[in-house]
């Protein structure tokens, strides 16, 4: 997969394992939770909050 330069390594690593079209081989979903991309850009109430609403 093309990613353009200007796309951090942090985030393409993310979405190349969102993309992964085996369900059973993609990121879950408390691991997106905890890469370093989204621990990174995402307010940390907000990633507590999103996980107690299931989101």
């Amino acid at each position: 997969m093309a990613v353009p330069k200007w796309v951090s390594p942090e985030a393409t690593d993310l979405i190349k394992k969102l993309l992964v079209l085996d369900p059973e081989k993609r990121i879950p979903l408390d691991e997106i939770q905890m890469h370093p991309w989204i621990i990174k850009h995402c307010v940390k109430g907000e990633r507590a909050s999103n996980r107690e609403k299931g989101l």
